[in-house]
């Protein structure tokens, strides 16, 4: 049962990982096929495993993510499928989270594993795309339909960086969590090899060079915060140090700049945010669209999914390529979709989460540095999360939604483990 538990799991990291090449490949049904698959055998392998003991913590942790997610179903839009990525990713990534709340520690570790793997892989591919871009768009680039192509030239062309995934915004996602995940193995996990050190250095150039502001500025906030709560702690002198170093770092960034015309075109679109008058990268009209349709039902929403089709049917001929969009924004969208009741259980749920990760009796309680280190990283992954709900779809995307989950779960795992780990036994 562990050996199909621990597969199924590699089976959906994977999936988030690689989504825009896999489905390059394989007609999106069948990824959504894979996808339920995979999460049907998850649950069932880990909640006949732990029933009994998942059963007593389950409301504490996951009861608001619970009731968003039966709150979803029954309250879907009719245009809605059951089998659409959306429904299955926010819904399932609920469930399978649960589940993990009970893994050995022999299988979390190897998924951060996998995880760290597939970063390398995306850091390097991104590294070597912005490198040879002729390279690219003469090999992998051909993987793509005719109409990917063409998006990722355009992105190409501006400065976005694809690498192996279908879309710049997703490699920015994969990016920013490789940042996070050796960021915490330095800072926290202490392992300052230099192997270590080297990844964490071309995770932040891979970063700055991706031209994803948004990914850029969420993970380096959500890093710099991380090592205030749980490493600085408060020490005057540590603090001085940090802003120095990072006043330094910047200094250098903006001199590296001036030879690396990547990350010159990165840091240029971060200070045009400031300048802008349009500070929504030309997402205000799903916004306005997001709230009209809300003030139409304002307490249930118009249905989860609703908004897409809406404006599908609204504005579609303008939409061109994209025959679906989200509205880029996740907090309007759930108030949209699911009306004041949706928003109320979402944002719950985040407070909920952060009053549990930032829990200086759950921190002090671990003296090992491996336990430190699953807490760290989740509560930095969690305020990304939070924050990228602003300008992202981050609450329907498997590719963070996934390895959100998980990371999470393993946190949750952590922090309500005895001190005498029986699990692995």
């Amino acid at each position: 049962m562990k050996q199909t538990y621990r597969l199924a799991l590699s089976i959906l990291v994977f999936l988030s990982y690689f989504r825009g090449i896999v489905i390059a490949f394989l007609p999106s049904v069948v990824y959504n096929a894979l996808f339920l698959i995979s999460l049907i055998v998850l649950l069932l392998s880990g909640f006949i495993k732990h029933e009994k003991t998942i059963s007593k913590r389950v409301f504490r942790e996951y009861g608001a993510w619970i009731l968003l997610a039966i709150y979803i179903i029954l309250h879907k839009s009719e245009a809605a499928s059951y089998f659409s990525i959306a429904l299955l990713t926010t819904c399932g990534c609920i469930f399978m989270g649960i589940s993990i709340t009970k893994t050995s520690f022999r299988i979390s570790n190897r998924v951060i594993s996998q995880m760290l793997f597939y970063s390398k892989i995306h850091i390097i591919a991104t590294i070597i795309v912005r490198a040879l871009p002729s390279v690219y768009e003469a090999t992998l680039l051909k993987v793509f339909d005719p109409v990917t192509q063409t998006s990722l030239k355009e992105y190409l062309s501006s400065g976005r960086i694809a690498g192996i995934t279908s879309h710049p915004s997703q490699n920015g996602i994969y990016l920013a969590i490789s940042m996070i995940l050796f960021c915490s193995l330095y800072f926290i996990y202490d392992r300052k090899d230099r192997k270590t050190k080297v990844w964490l250095v071309l995770s932040v150039v891979a970063l700055l060079i991706c031209g994803k502001r948004a990914h850029a500025v969420f993970a380096v906030f959500a890093v710099i915060a991380m090592y205030f709560y749980y490493v600085n702690e408060a020490k005057f002198s540590k603090f001085i140090k940090i802003v120095i170093g990072v006043l330094v770092g910047l200094v250098g960034v903006v001199i590296l700049a001036n030879y690396v015309p990547a990350i010159n075109s990165t840091i240029v679109r971060i200070i045009d945010l400031f300048s802008e008058t349009d500070k929504t990268g030309g997402r205000q009209y799903f916004y306005a669209y997001a709230l009209s349709w809300f003030n139409t039902n304002p307490i249930f929403g118009i249905g989860w999914e609703g908004f897409k089709y809406s404006l599908n049917a609204a504005a579609g001929a303008y939409l061109g390529r994209y025959e679906y969009m989200s509205a880029h924004n996740v907090y309007l969208q759930v108030m949209c979709e699911l009306g004041i009741i949706g928003l109320i259980i979402f944002v719950l749920q985040m407070f909920l989460d952060f009053g549990r990760l930032l829990s200086k009796k759950n921190w002090k309680r671990m003296a090992d540095k491996e336990d430190r280190f699953y807490i760290a990283v989740a509560c930095c992954i969690h305020l990304f999360f939070v924050l990228y709900c602003i300008t992202g779809n981050a609450l329907f995307d498997p590719e963070i939604m996934i390895p959100y989950m998980v990371l999470m779960g393993f946190a949750n795992n952590v922090i309500n483990r005895p001190k005498t780990r029986e699990d692995e036994k």
